[in-house]
């Protein structure tokens, strides 16, 4: 009976010095392939440092990486070309996930912030209008106008020409409702006409078709 004991407990010790053997033949990757199935990841984008509110994103400032899928935010984006060239509506932090709701584009105008529409070195210009004055209501945005003025002696005059309009009312406005401010983008120097033009006397705008601008 001892000889049997003594037999087993050798092939035990054989076995268990080739199955050491045999994990020990598996190759890294393999061995990184077990560990990815037990945790399940997903690549997304995160910043590489800290990101400031208002930054366009360069291909420096983000990195790929993998993320347990159960740690990601549904609203991470997991593709450079969706990050690089947007800009960020709030501060990102080192190594946090890129999320499509702190990006915009620029371009698109996706942000609603109105600073965001108006083009680098012009302004934007509210006034007030009526029915009349405002073309009944039917300017919308990206329309173009000119806007006159009271000139000498009971006379008009053109006081600004080919004005882009950025908003009416308080709101993108559809064609044919009713609103009581426009705002324009304009020059300063413009702003300053128009601003003379409103202290002499009520302005009034005329819409131009649209393709003249």
């Amino acid at each position: 009976m001892k000889k049997i004991y003594i037999i087993a407990l050798i092939s035990a010790v054989i076995c268990g010095a080739l199955f050491f053997v045999f994990l020990k033949g598996f190759s890294k990757q393999e061995k990184e392939n077990v560990v990815q199935q037990a945790v399940e990841t997903v690549d997304v984008v995160v910043s590489v440092g800290e990101i400031a509110e208002n930054t366009q994103i360069t291909q420096e400032m983000v990195q790929m990486t993998k993320i347990p899928k159960n740690a990601v935010n549904p609203d991470a984006v997991t593709k450079m070309e969706d990050v690089v060239g947007k800009f960020t509506n709030e501060k990102i932090y080192t190594l946090e996930q890129m999320l499509s709701k702190k990006l915009y584009d620029k371009s698109k105008g996706e942000n609603n912030g109105l600073s965001f529409k108006v083009t680098k070195g012009m302004r934007a210009m509210t006034i007030s209008v009526d029915n009349v004055s405002g073309v009944a209501g039917y300017i919308c945005e990206g329309d173009y106008v000119d806007v006159l003025g009271q000139g000498g002696a009971g006379t008009s005059k053109e006081i600004a020409s080919g004005v882009k309009v950025l908003k009416v009312g308080n709101k993108l406005s559809k064609e044919g409702e009713l609103y009581s401010e426009i705002t324009f983008e304009i020059s300063m120097s413009d702003c300053k006409k128009i601003y003379d033009a409103q202290l002499a006397g009520q302005i009034r705008l005329a819409l131009r078709e649209k393709t003249d601008n």
